[in-house]
């Protein structure tokens, strides 16, 4: 069971467009069970087997023309317990250049069956700000 503590915020991940994670805080390692050590370089859709709700190639046609995306997630944690996240995305910089990054804040369901913990653009403001001054600059 996810310490309830560890929830109340999504957790916090920064990935370039191609899933490859360079920034992960200490709420993805609570609930996922991998180190930050461990994720960092890592492709996020790999190291959390993530189930999505659609064509991951129409998702990321919508991040690019959005600049955002929301949805349902099914993920796995190191263990392999299904773990079922309200995912809200945020693009920065432009879709197609080689520096356009991710930021990704993922909430899990809470106890209620069909209803989300919130997790919106806003947290996502909140979170860049953490990740970015709890970890070194990346290059």
């Amino acid at each position: 069971m996810i310490d309830s503590s560890l929830i109340q915020r999504p957790s916090t991940m920064l990935r370039r467009v191609d899933g490859e994670i360079r920034l992960w805080d200490e709420r993805a390692s609570a609930i996922y069970g991998w180190s930050r050590d461990q994720a960092l370089g890592s492709v996020s859709h790999s190291l959390l087997s993530t189930q999505f709700p659609g064509e991951l190639k129409q998702i990321n046609h919508e991040l690019a023309n959005r600049g955002y995306w929301q949805g349902s997630l099914l993920h796995r944690d190191k263990q392999g317990k299904e773990i079922r996240v309200r995912s809200t995305w945020k693009l920065l910089g432009r879709p197609h250049s080689g520096d356009a990054l991710v930021l990704e804040a993922n909430q899990p369901f809470d106890s209620k069956p069909r209803r989300f913990c919130s997790a919106s653009l806003g947290d996502l403001s909140f979170g860049v700000a953490e990740v970015l001054s709890l970890q070194p600059a990346f290059g």
